[in-house]
């Protein structure tokens, strides 16, 4: 059988009957025209069937699709439609169209609808409510936020094994809204006066860092200076990316994906420029635009230059995939880094460098944050630096300033308390 690629799907070249094509991953994608009434204009009518093998019931689904679309432009009302079907439709038309790109998000969706599955995803899409929802957080999500949910996980060598996680507040409400964006879709598509997200609230999720927990290193320099000496000595082929880490600020999905030659390249050695446009989340697919959709483009110094020089000739002193690869940091394959490469680095290095703290590769920005505010550099250029496009994201990722306040509230102290030799009447 010969295969194309048609309507983004790799698919037999001819169709097993009209509008009914074979996908080589398996199942069919079935399409058809329809006129529309009002306009004239013909409207295509599409579905990926991945579970489907039979080609007469690949047919069946889209004469029923067909009925269904001519109904709903008629003004009638649609067949049934489970909830699961409509949120997997919608999950691969936002692909199609682009809206979700990154492949953490992909799974992220995938895994929300499959877990409701069991619970309502049977039923017919603009039938299930806040009721059904509501029931299924009190129940299920309630006892996984208290002794946790467990799932199976695969490793590269394809052996299975068990994890179970507590969910915090933040992760069902990030399950939440996706739930939210697909009932606001059925909101919309079956032309409803209410979300089945009308009637359920959001969970309050608290404090993200704590005093006692900042995931920030103090903005004293000696400290962050001790641990960058550390990670020099104990993980040689890491520190140009954590030394870049901590003087920008940039997110670990930036920096995986920087590509050091090519076409394409990112740094600019002869002008000390490092041009950030891209993104990575899992796998080895880049989108290309950054998480906030803007570009930037940063001057290094030369001390930072240098150290990057040095890791380029580190990695190209062997022929190898290292060498060949176009990235600034490629893995020893060549290709991007796992998104977990720093995790148990920065858990040794916190220990090495004395720190009591639970500190995170995440906390790179939250330290240069510090660090930028600790050396009076102006909040616009941090902003533009990190790539913040708001001064609340600025705060977010600040932590407590004591100097600064304490240098404030002297100055507040000193214009309202009375100077000697005056009453206190």
């Amino acid at each position: 059988m010969k295969w194309t690629k048609r309507w983004g799907y790799v698919m037999a070249q001819h169709p097993s009957r009209p509008g009914v094509y074979r996908l080589k991953s398996g199942g069919h994608y079935v399409r058809s025209l329809i006129r529309v009434p009002t306009t004239g204009e013909r409207k295509p009518v599409e579905r990926v069937l991945h579970d489907v093998s039979s080609t007469t019931q690949a047919q069946r689904i889209l004469d029923e699709l067909v009925a269904d679309e001519k109904a709903a432009l008629r003004g009638e009302t649609r067949r049934k439609q489970p909830w699961t079907d409509f949120a997997v439709s919608l999950l691969e038309e936002r692909i199609r169209r682009r809206h979700i790109e990154s492949k953490a998000t992909m799974e992220l969706w995938a895994d929300v609808i499959a877990m409701v599955d069991p619970v309502w995803g049977h039923l017919d899409a603009p039938k299930v409510t806040h009721v059904q929802i509501n029931a299924w957080l009190n129940k299920t999500v309630a006892q996984w936020m208290e002794t946790g949910r467990t799932t199976t996980r695969k490793t590269r060598s394809g052996k299975t094994f068990e994890v179970t996680r507590v969910w915090s507040p933040a992760r069902v409400n990030g399950v939440l809204r996706i739930i939210a964006t697909i009932s606001n879709a059925v909101k919309k598509s079956y032309g409803l006066t209410k979300s089945a997200m009308d009637g359920v609230d959001l969970f309050r999720e608290g404090r993200a860092h704590t005093i006692e927990e900042p995931n920030s290193l103090p903005p004293d320099g000696e400290t962050t200076a001790r641990y960058l000496t550390e990670a020099g000595k104990r993980y040689p082929q890491h520190y140009a990316m954590i030394l870049l880490g901590f003087v920008t600020g940039l997110r670990g999905s930036s920096l995986r994906p920087l590509r050091r030659k090519g076409p394409n390249a990112d740094v600019d050695w002869e002008r000390g420029l490092l041009h950030v446009r891209r993104s990575h989340s899992r796998g080895q697919s880049i989108m290309d635009f950054t998480k906030s959709k803007r570009d930037v483009t940063l001057a290094l110094p030369p001390e930072v230059m240098a150290v990057l020089r040095a890791h380029v000739a580190r990695i190209e002193a062997e022929p190898g995939p290292m060498a060949k690869s176009d990235l600034l940091f490629p893995a020893p394959s060549g290709a991007l880094l796992n998104r977990a490469i720093l995790l148990r680095p920065f858990q040794i290095l916190a220990k090495l460098a004395g720190l009591d703290i639970r500190f995170t590769p995440h906390g790179m920005r939250r330290t240069f944050r510090d660090q930028a505010s600790a050396a009076n550099v102006p909040k616009e250029v941090i902003k533009a630096i990190a790539n913040w496009t708001t001064d609340d994201m600025l705060d977010r990722y600040g932590t407590t300033r004591h100097a600064e306040g304490r240098a404030a509230i002297s100055r507040i102290a000193a214009a309202i308390t009375p100077r000697e030799g005056k009453s206190h009447e």
